[in-house]
């Protein structure tokens, strides 16, 4: 399993292809899982690496912020340790919020910019399920019966409109602590990144659903009114997890939207990569 410390910060990855670098950002809740659909579609043409977000996964659970402008600034350190001056971020729910706030303050380092089903203006964004686990007593109560396995499938039973999610996907939930859980979710409904979304200049897919149960619809209308030249598709028929749902629909949008990416920039990517980032660690994560 191979990882990647940042800031002493381990980082769990899962890794394929070569190429333009892409970086995959999962929601609140999950992990790299989410996006291993799209590892093996984009891996002829990019080098993508999928993560598991500090405090989610197997990726380290320290003493951290766990905000979203906390976990903004985080990708660009990640970049760094990558080696990548420049990527393809692609981001789901709150990985989403995350990316399009990472690129609108770092315009130069985001090539092309997909998010799906994102959470744009926090407060307004969440279903009732969502905004009852921020009641301080509720939040508790709720992090405790989340190991009954009945409770866990009452709140994943939002993020999917025609087919259960994975058992695996569902026990996601449960790599997590309290305080990255509860202090995520309540930055996300917090957190307005509408006012930044002027400032991206990468090309950007704002890839929606219209049966989401989760967050409501009117956020990914909001980020493709509001990010300049986005192009907006709504898939029908499904929840807030479409990679589950249309696995084939959702992989095309995606690769049809990024097969632009010059190739020079995959050359690019190639020679930053070979010089530093993942070539650097050992087996175990740890720097050379």
């Amino acid at each position: 399993m191979p990882f990647i410390t940042v800031d002493g910060v381990k980082v769990h990855y899962e890794e394929a292809g070569s190429g333009a670098p892409a970086l995959l950002i999962h929601g609140w809740g999950a992990s790299w899982k989410f996006w291993r659909m799209m590892l093996g579609p984009l891996s002829s043409n990019y080098r993508c690496v999928a993560i598991d977000l500090p405090g989610f996964g197997t990726s380290d659970h320290l003493d951290l912020p766990y905000t979203i402008e906390w976990y903004s600034g985080f990708v660009g350190r990640l970049l760094d340790a990558l080696g990548w001056p420049k990527a393809i971020l692609c981001g789901h729910s709150m990985g989403g919020m995350i990316s399009a706030l990472f690129a609108a303050k770092n315009p130069a380092r985001v090539e092309r910019l997909v998010v799906v089903n994102p959470p744009i203006h926090g407060p307004s964004s969440l279903f009732l399920k969502a905004r009852m686990m921020l009641l301080p007593v509720f939040r508790w109560l709720m992090w405790v019966f989340m190991h009954v396995r009945f409770v866990r499938h009452w709140v994943a039973r939002d993020f999917t409109y025609k087919v259960r999610l994975a058992e695996e996907m569902i026990d996601d939930v449960l790599a997590t602590t309290y305080q990255s859980s509860i202090s995520s979710v309540r930055s996300l409904a917090a957190t307005d990144v509408s006012p930044h979304l002027r400032s991206i200049q990468a090309p950007t897919l704002v890839l929606g659903t219209d049966k989401d149960g989760v967050i409501h619809t009117s956020q990914h209308a909001l980020a493709a009114r509001e990010i300049p030249g986005a192009i907006h598709v709504v898939l029908p028929d499904l929840g807030h997890c479409p990679m589950f749902e249309a696995p084939e629909a959702f992989s095309k949008h995606i690769a049809d939207f990024l097969l632009p990416v010059p190739a020079q920039a995959a050359q690019q990517a190639g020679l930053a990569s070979q010089q530093a980032g993942l070539a650097r660690l050992d087996p175990a994560g740890a720097p050379h």
